[in-house]
């Protein structure tokens, strides 16, 4: 028994298209581990307006540099706190958009 296909199919290929291939090119949201919150990041790594601190898993997206990448900086004392970071009161490392970008074109390794 042959099974009839409908007019617009064609054999092999794609039944449907997939939810992630419909989603939205321009933003997404991404979860941060550490609290919970949900942010939106650019397909780009632009970031909203009038965010001066993000945590290190969205200086990371924004970066290009792994979130452990980001720690040794600070461990090793490449990135300063009060210029690349800072530690919020609840303990978090927070890493400053503007300290980045001074460091970034100061050049400095």
């Amino acid at each position: 028994m042959q099974t009839a296909l409908p007019d617009n199919a064609s054999i092999g290929a794609p039944a449907a298209t997939t939810r992630r291939a419909q989603a939205s090119p321009i933003a997404r949201t991404r979860q941060s581990p550490e609290h919970g919150a949900r942010q939106q990041v650019g397909t780009d790594g632009s970031r909203p307006r009038g965010t001066d601190y993000v945590t290190i898993p969205v200086a990371a997206a924004m970066t290009g540099y792994s979130p452990k990448a980001i720690r040794r900086k600070i461990e090793a004392g490449v990135w300063l706190e009060g210029r690349e970071f800072r530690r919020a009161p609840d303990g978090h490392v927070l890493i400053s958009v503007k300290g980045y970008e001074l460091w970034v074109e100061r050049g400095r390794a």
